[in-house]
């Protein structure tokens, strides 16, 4: 029977870290070790910690130099044949979970990789089809990865050269390396959405370790893999776009061109992350969202808009605020007659559109520049 370690990273996760220990502590399978690392706390993260400390195998709170320096650290004290990382704000979503996992196992030269739950969404996995590349554009969810401690012992532990992608670069040394992936259509675990994934250094770091490994291996989707990271380049500035205040007056001009004027009343779709940054930089442009189509009834209002559910009677001009769900709202609105540019715009469109003020002297935009060698605006 192969033990699996389970090693929980955290630092201040003082409302999340009781949760994740119970979810493992509920585990029916017993052949399994629990191991916390925890950053030095300072919230009451400890104090938690310490009530469940005689169900741990090892616990230590001390600094660190970062998230992969405290998995590494993780690892070292473990003793089991599979390594799984679980944050202190994920949780385990079944009782069975690692007893799921353990009969999957095929041997040392097999990584195991499963579902992850985020947001209302369920992570893909690659059994059935087979993907262009294997070293970009796939979410490989450490919360669901279950490593063979031999894997470690041959390609070593994770980098501390990315502070933030270093557990990506790892997994891309290990499938270069020749190992293999297993994907497993369960659900391992619940994690919570944004952090440091979703910052600039991510999308430098993911595109030079990319590179690196795609030019290693001769990947024939390189030029495929830079236009994907020209993509994610053109929304993180769009954000900027929306904020400063500085864009508002050429982009009202731009506004004005798609159809959308000052005085006019609009509605957007989408009542995620971006519903915010839309509603505040359409205020700022003197235009009125009186609704935010929706299905997640859990959000009432955002900033005194009300969230609603998408009804055409309640329609004039709709800008799709989500970029997830963009190419399946606006495919909805086509079948239903809407014209894009007249009815509705596309978030790739009003980005696209917006993109081309913002400015390059951006210090921000010259490290992302400086870093990838990757030109987003032609001026």
């Amino acid at each position: 029977m192969r033990k699996i370690s389970v090693i929980t990273v955290t630092k201040n996760c003082q409302k999340t870290i009781e949760r994740t220990i119970k979810s493992v502590l509920a585990q029916e399978n017993e052949e399994y070790e629990y191991i916390i690392i925890d950053g030095a706390s300072t919230d009451g993260t400890v104090d938690i910690i310490k009530k469940y400390s005689d169900k741990l195998s090892f616990w230590v709170s001390e600094p660190d130099l970062g998230i992969y320096d405290a998995m590494n650290k993780g690892i070292r004290k473990s003793t089991g044949d599979l390594a799984f990382f679980l944050n202190g704000d994920d949780y385990l979503l079944n009782k069975n979970t690692l007893e799921h996992v353990r009969r999957e196992y095929e041997g040392d030269n097999t990584i195991l990789i499963g579902r992850v739950r985020y947001g209302n969404k369920v992570s893909e996995i690659y059994s059935d089809v087979t993907p262009k590349s294997m070293y970009y554009d796939i979410f490989y969810p450490h919360q669901a990865t279950f490593i063979p401690k031999y894997v470690f012992d041959k390609i070593g532990l994770y980098s501390l050269e990315y502070h933030i992608s270093g557990d990506f670069e790892w997994i891309c040394r290990a499938i270069s390396s020749g190992f293999r992936l297993k994907w497993i259509d369960y659900e391992i675990s619940e994690f919570s959405l944004g952090g440091l994934s979703s910052s600039l250094q991510c999308i430098i770091d993911e595109y030079n370790i990319s590179s690196k490994y795609m030019v290693l291996t001769n990947d024939m989707y390189l030029k495929d893999m830079k236009n994907k990271s020209i993509e994610k380049g053109k929304t993180y500035f769009f954000r900027y776009v929306l904020r400063g205040l500085e864009y508002v007056k050429p982009a009202r001009e731009i506004l004005l061109d798609i159809g959308i004027e000052a005085g006019n009343t609009i509605q957007i779709w989408g009542a995620g992350f971006w519903a915010d940054l839309f509603i505040s930089f359409f205020r700022n442009c003197d235009i009125f969202v009186d609704n935010v189509f929706d299905s997640n009834s859990d959000k009432r209002k955002i900033l005194g808009v009300p969230v609603t559910k998408y009804s055409k009677n309640k329609t004039n001009m709709i800008v799709v605020s989500t970029e997830l769900y963009d190419e399946e709202i606006s495919q909805k609105l086509i079948d239903e007659g809407f014209m894009e540019g007249r009815d509705f715009v596309s978030f790739h469109k009003l980005r696209d559109k917006m993109i081309q003020i913002f400015d390059t002297k951006n210090e921000d935009y010259q490290h992302f520049v400086s870093s990838t060698g990757l030109e987003l605006l032609k001026k």
